[in-house]
């Protein structure tokens, strides 16, 4: 190698990974000089030369940017020379591009490309190296595991290389033990990798170095775990409740709202019923018929500094006393409702009569993931779009909260739904007062999970008024996903039909 290793600038470090890419067609007339303080060898191909470079530069990094021989590199740094997996058939990858077309809406490209690539692994397949960095840019960060074999050896090894995206999106189990060990760049998505695969590693990486990490890492850590802990998650959770640093004891506190049964939870549940009185209807008369609805009040309790440690936010300035109450309703689990009430349909009675409550159960459902608790709202929330207004008040009280807790007791019910619950879905959307808005919220869960009624009542929806433009916008984005989704559920099942 005739030239010095020295610092590399990241732009010029990046065009040159892509170039040391196999096959992408993205290489061509390399200059001799693509990183500072680099040559490029003079002998072999450009692509020989390139890929020599790219080892030497990253090993270079690696070691606090000393200089090494090409023959020093570490052989972890090479390019893969086989690849296990065959390359995907032309019809299979003729639909990888249709799913990173423009065509499809960002939001659901992620979904789209992480079920191909978990349909075209369990089938044998790998991507062309024509796909990868475009595939790499855009999938998951981290990818599930079932879906990283379909990314080839090569795909991995174009991650290791440096960019952080790709290296994100396919780390993998050792290299999140020592990223969350050290408390390092990748500690989120390494954290979302063991807690995914393998929790009791890391328990006992977070038992080892809690004391060990800042409060930013800290937090980046209950953070990332948050919506996978599960019970054996309540102890070290509990503990950090007492945490020196308050977002990491809010942090906690969150991650603990999904665990119906912890001990946060049993104290959310007794100060509900503090804080909750219910007066029965009461008779007119002699023989009358009961009024409709109980009578709900709401005691004036400011949180001690004790109840503060459950918090999921610090205090505000103002409002204490509502805000308190609002934290208490959005965590208390479904049993403090019955107990409070006697039972589960009488739960569902009083909730129904009283929006703001309703939106609050609806919200501690969707956390603690309760779908019976959510099946039981889910009427109450589809015969209404919004709250309705207090007396002397200007605007609605969270209409889009309405609509995203709706979203949220749906997304527990797992598909396909039944042809009832997919047409009240669309005529809540359809008879919204901004179907536009309603239809985009609910479009994943309507591609991925809706019945098969949904397709002939998009094809028969004729929007019109001032939100048509948008309505069809989306109704082409919902079909063009489920098509799409069709397709790469049928993408083997073709193949292996005589």
């Amino acid at each position: 190698m005739a030239g010095a290793v020295g610092v590399t600038e990241d732009w010029r470090w990046n065009d040159l990974v892509a170039h040391a890419t196999l096959g992408t067609g993205r290489r061509g007339d390399v200059p001799e000089r693509s990183l500072l303080g680099i040559a490029l060898p003079g002998d072999g191909s450009v692509e020989d030369r390139v890929l020599q470079a790219a080892a030497a530069g990253w090993s270079a990094r690696r070691a606090s940017l000393r200089a090494h021989a090409l023959e020093a590199v570490d052989a972890r740094w090479d390019a893969p020379e086989e690849e296990p997996l065959g390359v995907a058939p032309p019809d299979a990858l003729q639909l990888l591009d249709a799913i990173l077309s423009g065509l499809v809406a960002t939001p659901d490209r992620a979904g789209l490309l992480t079920r191909w690539l978990t349909v075209a692994g369990t089938a044998g397949w790998r991507i062309s190296s024509g796909h990868l960095t475009e595939v790499l840019d855009q999938v998951p960060r981290p990818l599930p595991g079932e879906a990283v074999a379909a990314i080839g050896r090569q795909g991995r090894w174009l991650a290791s290389l440096g960019q952080t995206r790709w290296a994100d999106a396919l780390i993998d189990v050792p290299t999140a033990e020592e990223q969350l060990a050290i408390g390092g760049r990748q500690r989120r998505v390494a954290a979302v990798r063991l807690w995914s695969v393998a929790p009791d590693r890391g328990h006992d990486i977070l038992a080892e170095r809690w004391g060990h990490w800042s409060a930013g890492v800290r937090t980046d850590v209950v953070t990332a775990v948050g919506a996978l802990v599960r019970s054996d998650d309540e102890q070290w959770l509990e503990a950090a409740l007492r945490d020196e640093t308050p977002r990491v004891r809010h942090a906690a506190a969150r991650a603990l709202g999904r665990l119906p049964d912890s001990r946060r939870a049993q104290r959310m549940a007794e100060r509900l019923v503090r804080l909750v009185h219910l007066d029965p209807p009461r008779r007119a008369g002699s023989g009358a018929e009961r009024s409709r609805a109980a009578t709900v009040t709401l005691a004036d309790v400011r949180p001690s500094t004790a109840d503060l440690v459950d918090a999921t936010a610090a205090p505000p300035p103002v409002g204490l006393t509502a805000w308190w109450q609002g934290q208490v309703l959005s965590a208390a689990p479904r049993h403090a409702w019955e107990r409070l009430t006697g039972s589960l349909d009488a739960t569902t009675a009083v909730l129904a009569d009283h929006p703001p409550l309703l939106l609050a159960a609806a919200r501690a459902a969707a956390d603690q993931r309760d779908a019976i608790w959510a099946e039981r709202l889910r009427p109450a929330l589809l015969a209404a779009h919004e709250a309705p207004v207090p007396p002397g008040a200007v605007l609605p009280p969270g209409g889009d909260r309405w609509m995203e807790r709706l979203h949220d007791v749906l997304a527990l019910v797992d598909g396909p739904w039944s042809p009832e619950l997919t047409d009240d879905v669309v005529t809540w959307c359809a008879t919204h007062p901004r179907p536009g808005t309603a239809l985009g919220t609910m479009a994943t869960l309507l591609a991925t999970r809706a019945g098969g009624v949904l397709d002939q009542r998009l094809a028969d929806a004729r929007p019109t008024g001032l939100h048509a433009q948008m309505v069809a916008s989306t109704i082409d984005r919902i079909s063009l996903s489920r098509s799409l989704y069709r397709a790469i559920d049928h993408m083997i099942h073709d193949r292996t039909e005589p």
